[in-house]
């Protein structure tokens, strides 16, 4: 009976299979298959955002990045000119001044002193030892160094004239330049708080040059003070104020004669103003 029992099921098995029905093995074997096959569809979507993102962010990081500088332009090469104006050396080889004072002679004396003496004293030490020894010079030495400064800046005075007479007058006019433009710098540099070692240069003056006559309010001023007027206790400038005050307080026709003066004096500076330059040019 049991072999008969066997035999029908595998019929049914058969015959279930001729219809196109799936066993449970079958239908596991094919939720397999199928969930398998689900897979690689996810990740190409899944690539598809990912690359949109990542496309996405390298636009923004384009975004954000500077544009590239221009390539700077090469500086443009200064004139022969240009460069003797910012040159930091002088345009002329001037005479240096000379020490304008006997100390400075004695100070001189002691250094030279001390290094044949081989003395190794230091600046402030040296300072202080030459400083006692002046003060304990006698009247004939104090003389002595200082008829050695005046001689010094006599000397220096003939050098400086002698100078002025072969120096070329141009060089002279861009020197003072140069130096003008220095002192502009040194002068910006202390309004500004910023510390420098260089002094202001002085400009270069010819001697020969005419010098500006007075105005007439100088050549009241000077006559006022000379006259000992107004009250010679009063200090300098407390006198230059009441000179002022009488200045204003007169009249065209008392201001008249320092008026008449000062047009004669004009007058004859330009005239020599005019000599002097055509010296200038035909000298150089």
């Amino acid at each position: 009976m049991l072999r008969v029992i066997q035999s029908f099921t595998k019929l049914q098995i058969t015959a279930a299979a001729s219809r196109g029905f799936a066993t449970t093995a079958e239908l596991a074997k094919a939720k397999t298959a199928d969930s398998r096959g689900a897979k690689p569809g996810r990740k190409e979507v899944k690539s598809k955002a990912a690359k949109k993102k990542t496309a996405k962010a390298s636009a923004k990081k384009a975004a954000k990045k500077p544009a590239k500088k221009a390539a700077k332009k090469p500086a443009k090469e200064l004139s022969p000119l240009r460069k003797m104006l910012m040159s930091k050396r002088p345009l002329l080889d001037v005479p240096k001044s000379p020490p304008s004072n006997g100390y400075a002679y004695f100070l001189r004396d002691q250094y030279k002193a001390m290094a044949n003496s081989g003395g190794k004293d230091s600046i402030p030490e040296f300072s202080r030892k030459a400083s006692l020894k002046w003060k304990q010079l006698g009247e004939s030495e104090h003389t002595k160094y200082v008829n050695i400064a005046k001689a010094g800046l006599a000397q220096h005075e003939k050098d400086m004239l002698q100078w002025w007479k072969t120096v070329d007058h141009r060089k002279v006019d861009l020197e003072n330049k140069r130096r003008r433009r220095i002192n502009r710098e040194i002068r910006d540099k202390i309004k500004a708080g910023e510390p420098t070692k260089l002094s202001k240069f002085q400009l270069l003056k010819d001697p020969h040059q005419p010098k500006m006559p007075a105005t007439n309010y100088i050549m009241f001023a000077q006559e006022k003070l000379a006259g000992q007027s107004p009250d010679p206790s009063l200090s300098l400038t407390e006198r230059n104020a009441a000179i002022a005050r009488i200045w204003r307080s007169m009249s065209q026709s008392e201001k008249a004669p320092y008026t008449e003066a000062y047009s004669v004096e004009l007058a004859a500076y330009k005239d020599a103003m005019t000599k002097y330059r055509n010296s200038i040019a035909i000298g150089h």
